[in-house]
């Protein structure tokens, strides 16, 4: 594998000369899109952003990376960032042990392949690879390693696109530690992942059911690369997984979209889409509950925490359009029992939230995107701030 993986030297200098050089200028059509809020230094935050702007006179897009450090009352204390080559795709975000963050996705490349970066929050790349093709997913390991998922066709089967399921630990230095090959259907993918407590991994995925079609599929593997567990989930249409979390007694919440047909509904345009979908097992993958949230068949699942009194914060959104025209104008969050049941629900209007931090208070404090249009976000951002029973204490938008 070390062979199929390197650092690529030369965006390494590109990406460490930027990221000594100013963010690209504040203006108003510029756009605006965050991905997360995580803990910074003497009871301060730091907002994780891209940031988009149309030159008309080169005729293109400046993009930038932006880490917004603020306090408590929402004052912007610092800023830091660099300059990408191309419109930054950010698919996985992870906060390191060491309060950097990994990233993976594509940055600087149209490159069908990802790459990951460790970067710090003040915007400092730290460390970066290139991953080979058939990547989809990544996950740091709580020994500083990373690991890999995805597919790699079976050589027996290739005229018939079989593929085999693939999960790979590796050094950072880019040396392969092991490789763990499945086959379990004739079609799956692994696509994320998350870091177990015991040094392995969760990882996440589809796979495809005959005579049906996909349903949401996870495996837990050991330090060791052996298989402990593999489950599959969801109903009778296209379901996904989209992200995890290990609780704080061992047990695992899975997060994604189940895809639901309404019957008796009509109208061809509300009877079919997605509802956010819980599924709570436990550490040996035995289901517990399963929960479907949203009122309505256009919900999206953005983040998802565990909080001090043992339930959950979900943060999502809903598309508008009945036909999927990707206008994402609504976004909420919801308090969740440690059984499953919603206990209370805030709605915002062309608000999008992306991160959500407990304090030692048992305040929240969300980050969110706003939009200007159902398909533009807009060139601020807005902090809000709610008491532990969902109470809106402050929305207030931030100008970078």
């Amino acid at each position: 594998m070390k062979n199929f993986i390197f650092i690529i030297s030369v965006i390494m200098m590109i990406l460490s000369f930027s990221s000594c050089t100013n963010p690209v200028n504040d203006v108003d059509d510029a756009e605006l899109h965050t991905y997360g809020l995580f803990p910074s230094d003497n009871n301060t935050f730091t907002i994780f952003a891209s940031k988009s702007r149309y030159d008309s006179d080169s005729y293109d897009y400046i993009d930038s990376l932006l880490f917004f450090k603020i306090d408590t009352a929402s004052t912007i204390l610092e800023r830091h960032g660099f300059s990408t080559l191309y419109r930054p795709y950010i698919q996985q975000v992870f906060l390191l042990n060491n309060g950097n963050i990994m990233i993976f996705g594509n940055i600087n490349s149209y490159f069908s392949s990802g790459t990951i970066w460790e970067i710090s929050l003040t915007a400092t790349v730290e460390w970066e690879f290139q991953v080979p093709n058939g990547i989809y997913g990544i996950s740091p390991s709580r020994d500083g390693n990373v690991f890999l998922f995805g597919t790699q066709y079976n050589e027996g089967q290739y005229e018939s696109n079989y593929q085999d399921l693939l999960c790979t630990k590796m050094s950072r230095s880019g040396d392969t530690l092991w490789t763990k090959i499945l086959d379990i259907s004739s079609r799956e993918n692994f696509t994320a992942g998350i870091p177990t407590a015991d040094n392995g991994c969760i990882a996440l995925g589809m796979g495809l059911v005959e005579n049906r079609s996909f349903d949401m599929l996870v495996t837990r593997f050991t330090e060791a690369g052996d298989t402990i567990w593999t489950g599959s989930y969801g109903g009778e249409y296209y379901d996904k997984l989209t992200f995890a979390t290990e609780l704080s007694d061992g047990s695992f919440l899975f997060t994604g979209e189940l895809n639901v047909y309404d019957s008796t509904n009509a109208d061809w345009s509300l009877s079919s889409g997605q509802q956010v979908y819980l599924i709570k097992v436990t550490a040996n993958g035995e289901t517990e509950w399963t929960r479907a949230i949203g009122n309505s068949l256009r919900e999206h699942p953005n983040a998802i925490i565990e909080v001090s009194d043992g339930g959950f914060i979900l943060l999502g959104t809903r598309d508008q359009s009945y036909a999927y025209l990707f206008d994402e104008t609504i976004g909420w969050i919801n308090k969740i029992s440690p059984g499953g049941d919603i206990l209370w629900e805030q709605e915002f209007e062309s608000i999008l939230p992306s991160g959500v931090h407990e304090t030692s208070t048992g305040e929240l404090f969300v980050i969110a995107s706003n939009t200007i249009s159902p398909w533009q976000y807009g060139p601020d951002m807005n902090l809000i701030k709610l008491s532990s029973s969902g109470t809106i204490l402050w929305n207030r938008v931030l100008t970078p």
